[in-house]
């Protein structure tokens, strides 16, 4: 294996005290939903917090230029990254809800086109039957008709003139009784008929009103998804923005990096950030566990219905030019045990290197921290190989692609974004972790070479 040292030495000069830097929304805040706020209460704060955030950058300007106290420009950027990954959070959340919105309109909207199809259905029908009823009434019509012309040719005839043509009583009463029953029988043919065509005309006429009545409602709610449509597009054009604010931070946090170096790293500042980063990472770690028993618990994953994962796991850069940068397990100037593989790859900060899911496997989340950057995390069930139950993260991407959502499935290989250098990182590079899970689901990161080698060495 080529483990390039000089490299790794160089990134851990570099990243000496920036792992406690960018973790704030691990450790220094958690959100609650504004999902009970209120629009008003949401863009007030969103105010406040552009405030603040409007206010540190003055801050931060000033102290760049004061190279006697570092601390408190390292401070002020630690509550930059709060109240910009803070509006972020605002932002995912109502993003969240217009999706699960979105969901719901579109669900109404199959409904509603199923309706639709069965009423189709209905009134093929309907007019099939009409049309054979319409054919009869046609022809008892003309029957009709050539009874009222043979009736009009003969002339009335009274009953004295039948009786007089008769040659008795008997003949007489016969013809009558004959007369009557044609009579009452046309009579009920005609009723019948007339029941008939109003019959098919208020289901001509309740197909036209439920039609009507659907196709309206219909068009609401197209109108209503191209609103939230409209509306989500404007929240990821805010967040495209947030992490642009992100990349911005980043980069004045590396024009630093070599004056955090040369801090003392057992001072009051270095101890607190890096025990913040250690909390931190531990709370991400808990939460995500606990993420993964509340799924299983409620159904939502269901390891039973998730086929074993099978067959050799995959190098997550599929690239000649990748290489491991940093091992797990060090501890080398960092505040805790490394606990994934980096991997980077030749002129990755100027490159679109792509990386790819390992195994099969569901998305249990996928988001942006200050610490991580952007993230994938992949839960794979059991895997076949060594009968472990596992799940993969995958850290610090520039952009996570667009198949990614939380529940859906993905298979190995397939691409799940590209490598960058977003949260806590000196220069483009992967971490990629992967965590044993234990029967109360609990995780512990285990060293990725015991699954899978880089096939370019």
């Amino acid at each position: 294996m080529n483990v390039k040292k000089t490299r790794i030495k160089e990134q851990i000069i570099r990243r000496v005290f920036v792992v406690g830097l960018c973790s704030a929304l691990l450790f220094g805040i958690i959100w609650v939903s504004p999902a009970a706020e209120t629009t008003e209460e949401i863009k007030s704060k969103m105010e406040q917090i552009e405030d603040r955030i409007e206010k540190q950058q003055e801050e931060i300007n000033a102290l760049r230029n004061d190279k006697k106290d570092q601390e408190k420009l390292i401070a002020a950027l630690d509550k930059q990254v709060d109240d910009v990954t803070a509006k972020t959070d605002i932002i995912d959340a109502e993003i969240a809800e217009l999706d699960g919105e979105m969901q719901t309109l579109e669900t109404k909207i199959e409904k509603l086109n199923d309706s639709i199809d069965d009423l189709q259905t209905k009134i093929a029908d309907i007019e099939t039957k009409t049309g054979a009823k319409e054919a009869l009434i046609v022809n008892m019509q003309e029957s009709l008709k050539q009874r009222l012309r043979q009736q009009y040719m003969a002339g009335p005839a009274s009953n004295l003139q039948l009786l007089l043509s008769s040659p008795d009583l008997a003949g007489f009463l016969t013809m009558t009784e004959y007369i009557h029953t044609v009579a009452v029988r046309d009579a009920a043919l005609k009723e019948s008929l007339e029941t008939e065509m109003k019959e098919l005309l208020a289901l001509k006429e309740d197909y036209a009103a439920q039609t009507k009545e659907i196709n309206g409602k219909k068009a609401d709610l197209e109108a209503e998804k191209a609103v939230f449509a409209q509306k989500r597009s404007e929240r990821r054009a805010a967040k495209k923005e947030l992490d642009n604010q992100h990349d911005r931070i980043s980069a004045a946090m590396t024009e630093i990096y070599a004056i955090i170096a040369t801090l003392d790293r057992e001072s009051s500042e270095a101890k607190r950030l890096l025990e913040k980063d250690r909390k931190a990472q531990e709370e991400l770690e808990r939460k995500l566990d606990e993420k993964l028993r509340e799924k299983k618990q409620s159904g939502a994953i269901n390891p039973d219905n998730i086929a074993v994962a099978e067959g050799k796991m995959r190098w997550p850069v599929p690239y000649e030019a990748c290489y491991i940068s940093s091992l797990f397990g060090d501890t080398v100037n960092r505040s805790h045990t490394h606990k994934g593989l980096d991997i980077s790859a030749s002129g990755a900060n100027n490159k679109d290197y792509s990386i790819i899911a390992a195994l099969d496997g569901e998305v249990l989340e996928t988001g942006y921290s200050s610490s991580m950057g952007n993230y994938v995390v992949l839960y794979h069930g059991i895997y076949a190989v060594n009968g472990k139950e596992i799940k993969t993260t995958y850290m610090h991407l520039r952009s996570v692609a667009d198949i990614v959502k939380e529940g859906v499935r993905i298979k190995a290989g397939k691409i799940i974004g590209i490598m960058g250098s977003t949260g806590n990182s000196t220069g483009a590079h992967l971490h990629f972790q992967i965590n044993e899970i234990h029967s109360d689901n609990s995780s512990t990161p285990v060293d990725p070479l015991k699954y899978v080698s880089n096939p370019y060495d």
